[in-house]
């Protein structure tokens, strides 16, 4: 029996895209991301969940740059706009970008701008880093790391597909899992959380069509929990 409808591409479609906050670049990365370690076989091996301590911004910088990876952008997708990135997406959408919140008062926060390779940052991410902090505590037991907090596009969904919730999570999983493999290459820890964050998500006073859609916290020195 089937219990959610299932997503359809629309016949003629154009690709609509939400725009992120006019919010100033606060840091920049440029030249400062380095390489991955390790063969794939062994990066899958060593996965594990875990917690771990503080990571600097040089671990930040790395992870970032290498889940979100742009290959290249076109225009000629069945909806117009499409890119290659390193991680699958509905329709080359790539809908999804990346919130970071550190759970230490003095880490930076802001949404990943690859195209700068930096942060983006507002006045209003105090009162989501606070909770986002009270909700890693609660899940993991974690007292240090930076959560890596996906936020999605919801207007290049429902501009291009009827039903695209189903999707949306796909992309996020996927996505998910990009940011763990990359994380145990960096030797850093990561865990998956159990949430969405929409409560997170809506303390940065983001524009309504972003939306969350799951969570990664990563730290550096690991302790296995699962």
């Amino acid at each position: 029996m089937r219990t959610e409808a299932e997503p359809k591409p629309f016949i003629q479609a154009r690709r609509e895209i939400a725009p992120l906050p006019d919010w100033p670049l606060v840091t920049s990365w440029a030249g400062h991301a380095r390489g991955l370690g390790g063969s794939f076989s062994d990066v899958l091996d060593a996965r594990r969940s875990s917690v771990g301590g503080s990571v600097d911004e040089s671990d930040v910088a790395a992870l970032l740059v290498n889940a979100m990876r742009l290959r290249f952008r076109r225009d000629d997708g069945r909806f117009g706009a499409w890119e290659s990135r390193s991680t699958p997406s509905a329709g080359g959408m790539s809908a999804l970008r990346l919130l970071v919140l550190p759970i230490e008062a003095d880490g930076r926060a802001g949404i990943y701008d690859d195209a700068r390779h930096g942060l983006i940052a507002g006045p209003q991410l105090t009162p989501a880093c606070d909770l986002n902090a009270r909700s890693v505590r609660a899940l993991t037991g974690a007292a240090a790391g930076t959560t890596i907090q996906l936020i999605a596009d919801r207007t290049s969904y429902v501009s291009c597909y009827h039903n695209p919730d189903t999707l949306l999570w796909r992309d996020a999983g996927a996505l998910c899992a990009t940011v763990s493999l990359i994380a145990t290459s960096l030797t850093l820890s990561s865990v998956i959380l159990g949430r969405i964050g929409h409560d997170v998500v809506e303390a940065t006073r983001l524009p309504r069509n972003w939306t969350a859609a799951g969570a990664v916290h990563i730290g550096r020195t690991e302790t296995a929990t699962s």
